[in-house]
């Protein structure tokens, strides 16, 4: 019998997540300016304008969904487009490359991804629209400098199985980090808008997809923390060393800017509980996350 509730549910849920639904709303053709922020009474219903045509970047596994959903449902112009995704090549977007990334753990195509990102902001001297989801943070990556991407790698997996934190795991991606928390905002010659989807309990914009275009202002304590926790510098003895070198961040590109948070988790789940309980099925929504070893998962 619950299957029988629950089946439909599942349908209409799904239906109510699909970018086709909720992003189009974020985005208003004016005259020759695109309006991107929140519709009319949601949120503090601030937005930015951004100048036609747009170079379109997508970053995480919904972003192929949410750039197709911004060209075909809200019409908007672009002159050139790049989506780097553990979605790709399945899902296509006509007219924007689609490159597959790796998730959850980085390598040498995290790289490889990244550098055509910077190459195409580097040669767009317009604005710029981003579309970044959850799974993106080893989508794209360009570490710091005298870090190898296989330090990462291997940190990453590590904390996944001793049960750190996402928030503990991010604070390092971001030490170690030339495109995160900001980075990636280094290269973009324009002004620009991030819509966000979020995967995170707390919608904590830095945390999801690392923050490439939410700049964090912050120092290595909070890294260093997460090493001590987790007494990291017993396999990796350089990673203290690393993480106070530190990486380049733009706070003056991200003034010309703003990330709108357009897909909330929280909102997600109310949704969720509201679809279930209408069907008889009595829910309860987690406040904290659930944290502990990969394998216990």
């Amino acid at each position: 019998m619950l299957k029988l509730k629950v089946l439909p549910f599942t349908k209409e849920l799904l239906s109510s997540l699909s970018p086709e639904r909720w992003l189009p709303p974020f985005i208003r053709a004016r005259g020759k300016q695109i309006e991107v922020g929140p519709p009319a009474g949601v949120g503090e219903g601030r937005g930015i304008s951004l100048r036609k045509p747009l170079a379109l970047i997508g970053i995480g596994k919904s972003a192929p969904s949410m750039v197709r959903a911004a060209i075909s449902a809200a019409g908007v112009p672009f002159t050139s487009g790049l989506i780097a995704s553990p979605e790709c090549p399945g899902e296509r977007v006509e007219g924007v490359e689609c490159l597959k990334a790796p998730h959850p753990i980085p390598g040498k195509r995290s790289i490889e991804c990244c550098q055509r990102i910077i190459d195409l902001l580097s040669d767009h001297e317009g604005d710029v629209l981003f579309f970044i989801s959850g799974g993106g943070s080893a989508s794209v990556e360009l570490p710091a400098g005298g870090v190898d991407i296989g330090l990462i790698a291997a940190l990453t997996s590590h904390l996944l199985r001793s049960g750190a934190d996402i928030k503990e795991i991010n604070a390092l991606r971001r030490a170690l980090s030339e495109v995160k928390g900001g980075g990636l905002l280094r290269w973009v010659r324009g002004r620009w808008a991030s819509l966000i989807a979020s995967d995170l309990y707390d919608d904590s914009l830095p945390d999801i997809a690392s923050g490439p275009t939410v700049f964090v202002e912050e120092g290595p304590e909070e890294a260093l923390r997460t090493i001590e926790k987790y007494r990291l510098e017993r396999e990796f003895p350089s990673i203290s060393r690393a993480v106070k070198r530190g990486s380049r961040r733009c706070p003056e590109a991200s003034s010309r800017g703003m990330n709108i948070l357009a897909l909330s988790m929280k909102e997600g789940g109310r949704s969720a509980s509201r679809l279930l309980e209408g069907v008889g099925v009595r829910t309860s929504l987690l406040r904290e996350p659930l944290v502990g070893p990969v394998e216990n998962g």
